[in-house]
């Protein structure tokens, strides 16, 4: 963040500043980082003090100030000894003055904005658009799982003041949440991955999910582009377009960019071409670059084709040819617990534990199917907020494993039960993991391929440091 005066921040989050006693003038104290963390307190960082459901930050100022922090925003004066030396910025609401102060800073700093949301493959296009745009552009984009009411605004906040062009990632579960993000950041791109099944709890159907989603466009201009990946039903031309530019990623021919010549090279990746249409021609990137390129991905499976297809157009838009493109794409790995392939003494495993839902577990096990091993194995955890259909969901992974060829189907937790049922004859079924560890050596041996799957409720990574002590060769 660029250094701001208290002043500044006051007017920025319109709240009331207590001077501390030794009078200093508004313009000795500046501040340059915010944290609502009193853990990671630099000397010249502004301390949130948010009120959540589980914790007060006013019980931390006191902390912070100890560590060093010179200014706090909070709604309440605290009382300790030292409290006389600390600047204060009162406000109604300190999540609420957060969110303020990143949307006055990032008008300051006036970046090309990217916002990102979809069902899966959400971080994993963000990371692959930094990527792209990084090839021309100072950019920034959410760390860790930064994408809510709170985790957005410290992303923002800890931009650098030369920052041009921003990639972020937006998470929601319920209506209305990704329009307060979009009107907090305004993006000038709005990408939706896909609509699937995640939060199908709270929003009952897709076509809510759908709608949900589409609020990435509300505070569109006419010049602001809507990214899309074509899917069967709703992600589809006539549904998208509105008084703003749209453009189509797919495999149709009708398609705004075409995604072609795949080939699925199982755990090294794949090669695609992607061509862009006439519809598209006036793009920066296109205009400099040609209209067709082939890309060469080292994450596995198709659903990564798809995520690096939209993060090319983005770049397109932008200025990057598509050239600049495919170099920033080809040596992109696999973070951790989102495919990242371990060697665990001899046994293969595939580490997507981060999270799961039905669109994403079978994306996952299309990857273990192409892997090469002595036996696929998949280990599929629980999926959490499918609501009433959950039984039904997880029967549906079962029987998609078995229709593809996975050897063994390890299923782990109380909705998995149901997993099991689907898988037939290959499938296992533990109540939890710890159960599991008494008859690891059973069901997984030197040779296999593991895929380790299920929602981040489940903690399924806990499952690789067991087969690494019990099931691997040293």
């Amino acid at each position: 963040m660029r250094s701001m005066t208290l002043d500044e921040v006051k007017r920025a989050v319109n709240g009331h500043r207590i001077t501390a006693e030794d009078t200093r003038s508004s313009e000795e104290i500046r501040v340059s980082k915010v944290s609502r963390d009193s853990r990671e307190i630099p000397g010249d960082c502004l301390f949130f003090a948010l009120v959540g459901e589980n914790r007060d930050g006013h019980d931390y100022i006191k902390d912070a100030v100890d560590r060093g922090c010179e200014a706090v925003v909070a709604e309440r004066t605290v009382s300790f000894s030292g409290s006389e030396d600390v600047e204060y910025i009162l406000v109604d609401d300190t999540t609420k003055a957060l969110q303020d102060l990143a949307r006055y800073y990032l008008k300051t700093i006036g970046p090309k904005t990217v916002g990102i949301t979809g069902s899966t493959g959400k971080t994993t296009t963000k990371e692959m658009t930094y990527r792209v745009l990084s090839e021309k552009y100072i950019t920034g984009c959410n760390f860790l799982n930064y994408n809510n009411h709170i985790g957005l605004p410290l992303t923002v906040l800890d931009f650098s003041e030369d920052t041009e062009a921003a990639v972020l990632e937006m998470g929601m579960d319920r209506p209305g949440e990704i329009d307060f993000l979009v009107e907090l950041v305004r993006p000038d791109i709005g990408v939706i991955t896909n609509i699937g099944l995640s939060h199908i709890e709270h929003l009952k159907t897709r076509e809510n999910i759908f709608k949900a989603k589409m609020e990435i466009k509300n505070y569109f201009k006419e010049d602001d582009l809507l990214l899309v990946c074509q899917g069967e039903d709703f992600l589809r031309k006539g549904n998208i377009e509105g008084k703003y530019r749209s453009a189509v990623a797919g495999t149709g021919s009708d398609c705004d960019l075409l995604i072609c010549d795949i080939e699925d090279r199982g755990e090294g990746g794949s090669t695609f071409t992607l061509e862009a249409g006439e519809a598209i021609g006036d793009w920066e990137g296109v205009r400099k670059g040609g209209a067709r390129g082939r890309f060469r991905l080292a994450l596995p499976g198709e659903h990564n084709v798809m995520d690096a297809a939209l993060a090319a157009a983005a770049g397109l838009y932008m200025g990057v040819t598509m050239e600049e493109a495919a170099r920033a794409l080809r040596d992109m790995n696999p973070a951790e617990k989102r495919g990242a392939v371990i060697d665990a003494g001899g046994i293969k495993v595939i580490n997507d534990a981060y999270n799961a839902s039905p669109d994403s577990v079978r994306a996952a096990l299309k990857v273990l199917a192409g892997t090469k091993g002595s036996r696929r194995v998949a280990v599929l955890g629980d999926m959490f907020e499918l609501g009433e259909k959950a039984p039904e969901y997880h029967r549906e992974m079962g029987e998609f494993a078995k229709d593809i060829g996975i050897d063994r189907v390890i299923c782990v937790g109380e909705l998995s039960r149901n997993t099991a049922l689907g898988a037939g004859k290959k499938a296992s079924h533990f109540p939890d993991k710890e159960t599991l560890y008494e008859s690891i050596t059973d069901c997984i041996r030197p040779g296999d391929v593991v895929l380790i799957k299920g929602s981040r409720g489940m903690a399924m990574e806990d499952i690789i440091d067991v087969i690494k002590e019990k099931c691997g060769v040293i």
